[in-house]
């Protein structure tokens, strides 16, 4: 009977424990310690056809992305691709992203993997100047 409560009380101590630390990895300023040290290039954005491509770093934010393509939209709209595409996918075993996952809209964007991106730009070459083009 000892046995159980002792495993039981363990067993709660291991589960407050696991909560606790996903609770604070997704504070801001915890969580921003995170970003620079596991996720530095890790959010990446392109069209399906490579002509629009960014990656997020410390001061190069995804509200710099929005403003950049919506300068390529303005200019290359009517004959290039305009449909976003984040290069990143969820992943449950990163709990300091948790908060992006439910609150962020980083994750509203449709998934296209780099390496498609990359085929695609292959088959049909970016033109040096037109775009923006960043290569991964």
């Amino acid at each position: 009977m000892k046995y159980e409560v002792k495993m039981k009380r363990k067993a709660a101590i291991i589960l407050t424990i696991i909560i606790g630390s996903v609770f604070l990895a997704n504070l801001p300023w915890i969580n921003g310690v995170f970003n620079v040290v596991l996720d530095e290039g890790h959010y990446s954005y392109g069209t399906s056809n490579g002509t629009f491509t960014f990656t997020e770093f410390k001061s190069r934010d995804k509200a710099l992305m929005e403003r950049l393509f919506d300068r390529y939209k303005t200019k290359y709209g009517e004959n290039g691709d305009t449909i976003l595409y984040r290069t990143f996918r969820r992943n449950p075993l990163a709990f300091w992203r948790y908060k992006d996952y439910l609150s962020g809209n980083r994750y509203d964007l449709p998934y296209l993997s780099k390496k498609e991106i990359q085929k695609n730009r292959e088959q049909q070459p970016v033109v040096k100047g037109r775009g923006h083009y960043e290569d991964w």
